[in-house]
């Protein structure tokens, strides 16, 4: 399965105590018709590498896959089992539009001189005396 949104949420990288199990959480928001919905995606182990090239606010194409592990927590207050669902990041990509980096200056080509345009400062008096009467302060 796939889901195309912006992201708008980054989680923070978890690490077990042992330093075993690494996951992290996305949130994305998405178009259903038209309504937005939001999604939690996990990426866990090597994939969490790959979050760090994005940022909040890019627009991503998401594949993943639907887990369920086949245990239960016990509430103990209701004495019911609940079971967990997890979307695990298959792969990430940024899609559509995306802030463009700022154009770079690129040199003339050799042989070629810039033409800028050429300034000439104002020639001041250097003899006699310069009426102020006209300045606003």
């Amino acid at each position: 399965m796939d889901v195309t949104g912006s992201i708008i949420q980054i989680g923070d990288v978890y690490n077990n105590n042992e330093g075993t199990f690494t996951k992290q959480e996305i949130v994305l928001r998405f178009m259903v018709g038209e309504y937005a919905k939001v999604a939690v995606l996990e990426a866990h182990q090597e994939s969490v590498d790959k979050l760090a090239a994005f940022n909040i606010g890019d627009q991503v194409k998401a594949e993943f896959y639907l887990d369920g592990q086949d245990r239960a927590w016990n509430n103990p207050k209701t004495g019911k089992d609940r079971y967990f669902n997890v979307l695990k990041i298959r792969s990430i990509e940024l899609v559509g539009d995306q802030p463009q980096a700022m154009p770079q200056y690129q040199a003339p080509p050799v042989g070629h001189a810039a033409t800028a345009p050429t300034y000439t400062p104002p020639v001041m008096p250097t003899t006699g005396s310069v009426d102020n009467s006209d300045v606003p302060f």
